[in-house]
């Protein structure tokens, strides 16, 4: 699937016309008329294609239960083909982040072929880890395509994704085929453990030609879809279900070597809930929570000290009641010693 021709799509400008000569090749398969778009990968299209697929209805549901000001990002958007889908399937803003500024680029270009205006769709050059909610605020869909697979720290790329998810997040990844669980030694000699999810680790060597390799001498962790699922769960979202491909999907997939992956935060607030949340809270709310709050710590302050008085009136009960209880024995004690101090004296 791809977008549609549309009949009064206007003439390519020059800059765009410029960028589809210059390498690397492309990622997605734009429709832009006659022009031909020379691709990284004849597979590429059948990839986008069931990956779309597999995540549309959940994100077009996410989306609608949003309600009209929806909100979408894309974390390493590249040339942003998935950006206009999430504005097919409803989002009334996307963002779209990638590290690379010629993917930027192409993707402002190709914004600004079909027409769509900057404030729906916006741009942001970041890495992935730089993307907080403070900086981007939150959404309710969030796109980790192809991504995790390129990076160190994949588990807390999924962390930055489940801070900035309000609804649904899609992740996707390529996967490793190890499925019998590994065993390891485990803190002392003959003792051992096992797991069933587990990462290969690579160091791409090919970033000049590929716009998602990892930096030169930096790893990458790849998941088996055991890792991939306890990943996200351990990132923070509730509930992840990984779809099933059909027979028609990209072979990748259908032999469980790649894998599309949706993940809900839990819970999933309410829409008034929600707002109500996001709503700034006035200057005179925060002062009269900061005086509640201390109040609220000089009584705690009082509290300890009259915990610290009973503490030490109950020593000094203790101490009487124990000097009472062995008052006659001390006497007997005394008594003892003083008929021995007689007999001692007889002699």
């Amino acid at each position: 699937m791809q977008p549609p021709e549309t009949a009064a799509q206007p003439p390519l400008a020059p800059e765009l016309l410029a960028e589809i000569g210059s390498a690397p090749a492309w990622m997605y398969r734009w429709p832009l008329g006659s022009v031909t778009l020379p691709m990284l990968h004849p597979e590429l299209p059948s990839v986008h294609s069931t990956r779309l697929e597999l995540m549309a209805d959940a994100v077009t549901e996410a989306l609608r239960d949003a309600g009209p000001g929806a909100r979408a990002l894309d974390l390493g958007c590249n040339e942003g083909w998935f950006c206009h889908r999430l504005l097919e399937w409803g989002a009334a803003e996307v963002v779209g982040v990638d590290v690379r500024p010629q993917n930027l680029r192409r993707a402002a270009l190709l914004r600004d072929h079909f027409g769509i205006p900057a404030e729906r769709l916006q741009l942001v050059q970041a890495d992935v880890f730089e993307a907080t909610p403070q900086r981007l605020g939150r959404f309710d869909v969030v796109l980790l395509l192809g991504l995790v697979y390129h990076l160190e720290d994949p588990i807390g790329a999924m962390r930055r994704a489940a801070a900035l998810t309000r609804r649904l997040c899609v992740i996707e990844s390529q996967l490793t085929r190890q499925t019998a669980p590994i065993e390891f030694g485990w803190g002392t000699k003959g003792s051992s453990m096992s797991s069933a999810s587990s990462f290969a680790m690579l160091v791409e060597h090919d970033r000049e030609v590929n716009p998602l390799a990892a930096p030169e001498g930096r790893a990458s962790l790849i998941p088996n879809r055991a890792a991939l699922e306890l990943a996200a769960r351990v990132a923070g979202f509730a509930r992840v279900e990984v779809q099933a491909p059909r027979p028609s999907h990209n072979s990748q997939y259908v032999a469980g070597e790649r894998a599309v992956l949706l993940a809900w935060p839990d819970p999933v607030m309410p829409d008034a809930e929600r707002q109500s949340a996001e709503i700034p809270v006035p200057a005179a709310r925060l002062g009269a929570a900061a005086r509640d709050l201390a109040e609220v710590r000089a009584e705690l302050g009082a509290a300890r000290s009259r915990l610290a008085e009973l503490d030490r009136q109950l020593g000094v009960l203790s101490r009487s009641l124990s000097w009472r209880v062995t008052a006659p024995l001390r006497a007997g004690a005394r008594l003892a010693r003083a008929l021995a101090a007689r007999r001692r004296g007889a002699r």
